[in-house]
């Protein structure tokens, strides 16, 4: 992540900010500064680093710290689908709303749009993991240490089985050999 700054700004907003239930949306504010734009608009990366910022903000919020912390786990983003509707420029005051969708024994889906003025002109899906040294720790196993334990899985959307379907055919194509052509 490249926003170190604005990283640890969420991070000091987020404890401050009241405690949410694990499907509630959280919504965090980002003004467009100059090293976020090329040339015109905010660069497609900069969405990106934008959305880890939403997402480490909610994980704060639902209570999910604290057990990152004593498990000494990190974010993995496995599969990311955004589709940008408008630009947003220089200076512009942006919102991004973040939520959990529904989560399996590995991972979690969440759901990032972006607003300006209201009007949405971002929307991404994102499946994340969180692992240690000794691998994927189960999205159930958080949320025990956050006191969310009763909360269950919502039923997984059909947007996100279609995008499921298409990790599966994308796995797929990364283990079949490629020919290599030689360049002359």
């Amino acid at each position: 992540m490249r926003l170190r700054l604005r990283f640890l700004l969420t991070l000091l907003q987020a404890f401050m900010r009241s405690r949410l239930g694990v499907l509630n949306p959280s919504s965090i504010w980002l003004r467009v500064l100059p090293n976020d734009v090329d040339l015109l608009h905010v660069t497609n990366d900069r969405y990106l680093a934008y959305m880890d910022l939403g997402r480490n903000d909610l994980s704060v919020r639902i209570g999910l710290f604290a057990a990152v912390r004593k498990l000494r786990a990190y974010p993995v983003v496995r599969t990311l689908s955004i589709r940008f509707r408008h630009p947003a420029r220089l200076f512009q005051k942006l919102e991004l709303r973040t939520r959990i969708l529904c989560w399996s024994e590995e991972s979690a889906w969440f759901e990032q749009e972006f607003f300006l003025r209201g009007r949405s002109i971002g929307l991404a899906y994102c499946k994340a993991e969180m692992r240690t040294a000794k691998g994927v720790v189960s999205p159930r196993t958080l949320l025990d240490f956050g006191n969310n334990g009763a909360v269950q899985s919502p039923d997984r959307p059909p947007l996100i089985r279609l995008l499921e379907e298409q990790e599966q055919t994308m796995k797929a194509a990364q283990q079949e050999p490629k020919a290599v052509s030689a360049v002359a």
